[in-house]
């Protein structure tokens, strides 16, 4: 569940120790969870696999729209080759893109 109090962002409860920092845009701020923390989290909690784990987050609370402030989930990364590979993975290559029009 998200909740908010008083003027703070909204909080995603129970996931105090994914958060990685605040992210600021337009004069909203919106605290930043580590996807993978989360994750890892659910498993040890609920005692759950890698794929129950992530099933359960996306379900419950990756697609949560709370209005301004909603947390911002984020996929860690150790570097821009990992950045790139996981951009590639979701959206394709965009040099493969360009060749194609």
């Amino acid at each position: 569940m998200i909740t908010r109090e008083d003027d703070y962002p909204l909080v995603a409860d129970d996931f105090e120790n994914c958060i990685i920092g605040v992210a600021c845009n337009t004069g909203t701020r919106a605290v930043v969870y580590s996807i993978q923390r989360m994750v890892r989290l659910i498993m040890d909690r609920d005692d759950l696999t890698y794929e129950e784990a992530s099933d359960y987050l996306s379900y419950n609370t990756l697609g949560t729209w709370a209005g301004e402030g909603t947390p911002i989930y984020v996929f860690e990364v150790e570097d821009d080759d990992e950045a790139f590979d996981m951009i590639t993975d979701m959206y394709g290559d965009p040099e493969e893109k360009g060749e194609e029009e």
